[in-house]
């Protein structure tokens, strides 16, 4: 408000100049200088200032000091005016005929300007109104993906709780005695499963500071290479953190898996 009120002072003073100095070359130069043009400058300068109003104040004022000039010089008064010049403008009808001709060019002038600006204005105010829809739609956008975020957040945390139940489901552990629990497993074993197996049984007998653990692999309906191969780490790897490890339920098939590989047989079936 202080900046707009400062902004209108410097306008008013700045016209204020310039109508000083249009006066003075109106009076000094009658029509043969550039008075005319500058207020009109002038007039055009109100408009944008102070709008509809201010190009009114200023055109009056203008219109005034050319009916007293045109006064000075008709009555023969001017004497700060050379006597070429005041011969040339001596007449009603040079100055009657200037006037019109000033106040028509103002209107030609001031008018198609005036929409101008308005038109501007418009576009101005339209173009206000998108930024702050923009702005607006931009902390909606905002605001939802911290929304989104934070579901997905939930998600995850949800999806790592699931994923722990099935890893209990898929290999859940029974106490038998102190220090020792049994591990059946139940469905087909792949590289995912297996690297799971691993990390749930360490993970339990780490906790609960088991001593042995039986794997029953009863429930395995494809003993492969890969499964063979994955019981045969998940024993030593239990076995490297102290606990003992044996492998029941071993079917003929399984066996003959297990014996094609080359594992020897009292690894998995026996304590450390």
């Amino acid at each position: 408000m202080v900046r707009r009120l400062q902004a209108k002072i410097r306008a008013l003073l700045l016209l204020i100049v310039l109508g000083a100095i249009a006066t003075f070359l109106l009076v000094t130069f009658g029509l043969v200088g550039s008075g005319r043009i500058l207020w009109l400058g002038i007039n055009v300068l109100a408009l944008i200032y102070f709008d509809r109003l201010g190009s009114i104040v200023a055109l009056i004022l203008s219109l005034i000091v050319m009916m007293i000039t045109a006064a000075i010089y008709v009555t023969g008064d001017a004497s700060f005016v050379t006597p070429e010049t005041l011969t040339v403008q001596d007449t009603i009808e040079d100055w009657a005929g200037a006037i019109g001709l000033y106040l028509s060019t103002n209107m030609l002038t001031l008018i198609p300007f005036r929409y101008l600006l308005q038109r501007l204005e418009g576009l101005a105010q339209q173009a206000t109104a998108e930024a702050a829809r923009a702005r607006l739609h931009a902390q909606q956008v905002e605001v939802h993906a911290q929304e989104l975020e934070q579901q997905t957040t939930q998600l995850q945390r949800t999806e790592h709780m699931l994923r722990n139940v099935v890893q209990s489901l898929e290999t859940p552990t029974v106490e038998i005695a102190d220090q020792v629990l049994l591990a059946p497993i139940v469905g087909q074993i792949d590289h995912q499963r297996a690297d799971t197996l691993l990390k749930r049984l360490l993970s339990v007998v780490s906790e609960r500071r088991v001593k042995l653990i039986v794997i029953d692999a009863a429930g395995v309906p494809a003993f492969d290479t890969m499964a063979a191969q994955s019981l045969m780490q998940t024993v030593q790897a239990l076995r490297l953190i102290g606990c003992g490890a044996v492998i029941t339920g071993i079917s003929p098939a399984m066996a003959q898996t297990i014996t094609a590989l080359g594992i020897d047989m009292k690894m998995l079936c026996c304590n450390h």
